[in-house]
């Protein structure tokens, strides 16, 4: 059976206070990981060691939600999610220790504002 919405899971026992959301790991969605000035972090770094990783690869371009983030939580919405639990990758917002990166904030800003806004908590 394919699961296309929640709507196709039996939600029966499930109390009507419960979310239904998802997570994400910054290095496996967010793609571009030096775009606009972000340092190469660990993960980075050590998919480029040669030999390291099979066939060489790496998250370079992942799923892209570094650019598709609005994209992505339409679709999101499309399907039922109510929370979403994302990471950002700490090299993007400080390229170097107490330097933050002033146009990262194109992306990052919108999960804060998400965050920080009581009419926002769900999605």
């Amino acid at each position: 059976m394919i699961i296309s919405t929640l709507s196709d899971i039996n939600t029966a026992a499930i109390t009507k206070d419960f979310l239904w959301g998802v997570a994400s790991s910054s290095f496996q969605i967010e793609g571009y990981p030096l775009a606009d000035g972000a340092s190469p972090s660990i993960w980075y770094n050590f998919s480029h060691e040669r030999g390291k990783i099979r066939n060489s690869e790496n998250a370079d371009l992942a799923c892209d939600h570094y650019h598709r983030y609005s994209e992505d939580i339409g679709h999101m919405k499309e399907i039922g999610i109510e929370a979403y639990r994302f990471s950002i990758a700490w090299p993007r917002i400080f390229p170097e220790p107490g330097k933050a990166i002033p146009g990262v904030l194109t992306f990052t800003g919108v999960w804060w504002m998400v965050c920080s806004t009581p009419a926002s908590h769900h999605l």
